[in-house]
């Protein structure tokens, strides 16, 4: 996108920019080197999209404390597994490896169990491949998580009918650790038309169709965001919706306050202001972008909160 003045201004400026198009190249190099393949990665306007969604299935490596639920059980013969799963969980190791197949391998694929009630599951066992990978276990653990604990629902069979479609998961959560769920309550709802079990649920979830969870008389939206008619995370996609909507604010931002900026630019530069500005993002930070101004070897550090923040001389940054 290029802009500038009306031939009428005293002050001429232009301002060239492909902030989108910036973005989107960051993206495909940063997903690339996650081990995304080709094929992933060919919608490049879907890029940021699926840089959520990757957010969402991959956990924080952070140290965690594991709580335990009144119901969890699992077998004997699985306990050193168990314990060495735990072990990585408080020592904030990577968890991707125990996670299915599905989700390491083929990223753009959605976990439904995850969408639907921010509960994620793992192969419990103590073999791996050449790769890295945990192989297919006979148990899975089913788990959520926060930014200071790990809380282990269940363990079930990997042949379980309706494996990720159980109720129960979602009742022991609110029997153990109903905190989790309070703000998704919907208290001005008293009953449902229908009664939902495991074997319907798995069918609504099939066909993305987003429902309300009845737990223990109560009523709950979604935990875990909710998905969309294609099983897109809803969350993944009102932050790539957000930040799409940003950058564009942020262009009109710079063009309609051109001359507060040039002002502002001056008081770190000794050299006069080029008011032909051409604007690359740097780089995507969980704040925002970092954006340079090439004309002027200036860096703008951009909130999504607050749009244009400060300005640092690059070359010193």
């Amino acid at each position: 996108m290029k802009m500038k003045s009306s031939i009428l201004e005293v002050n001429p400026w232009s301002i060239e920019c492909d902030l989108r198009g910036d973005v989107e190249k960051i993206m495909y190099g940063f997903l690339k080197s996650k081990g995304y393949s080709d094929d992933e990665l060919a919608n490049k306007n879907d890029l940021l999209l699926l840089y959520y969604k990757d957010q969402m299935l991959s956990i924080p490596q952070i140290p965690r404390k594991v709580e335990f639920s009144k119901q969890f059980k699992y077998p004997d013969e699985y306990k050193m597994a168990l314990e060495e799963f735990v072990k990585r969980v408080e020592n904030g190791e990577d968890l991707k490896p125990f996670m299915s197949e599905r989700v390491r391998s083929k990223h753009n694929n959605n976990d439904m169990l995850l969408n639907d009630w921010g509960i994620y599951h793992f192969h419990l066992t103590r073999r791996f491949r050449s790769d890295g990978m945990a192989t297919r276990s006979e148990y899975q653990i089913f788990a959520c998580c926060d930014n200071t604990t790990m809380y282990f629902i269940q363990v079930y069979r990997h042949d379980k009918k309706y494996l990720y479609s159980q109720e129960e998961l979602i009742k022991i959560v609110d029997e153990n650790w109903s905190h989790l769920l309070s703000k998704y309550q919907l208290k001005e709802i008293t009953a449902l038309t229908d009664k939902i079990d495991d074997a319907k649920r798995e069918l609504i979830r099939d066909a993305h169709a987003t429902t309300i969870t009845e737990v223990n008389g109560k009523f709950y939206f979604p935990p875990g965001g909710g998905y969309a008619s294609d099983g897109s995370s809803v969350t993944a996609v009102r932050k790539y919706q957000r930040f799409y909507n940003w950058l564009k604010l942020l262009e009109i931002d710079f063009r309609n306050n051109i001359n507060d900026i040039c002002e502002y630019m001056k008081i770190f530069t000794d050299l006069p202001i080029n008011r032909n500005l051409k604007l690359v993002v740097k780089s995507i930070e969980p704040y925002g972008i970092n954006l340079l101004e090439l004309n002027n070897s200036l860096m703008f550090v951009c909130s999504i909160d607050g749009r244009i923040d400060i300005v640092i001389p690059y070359a010193k940054f």
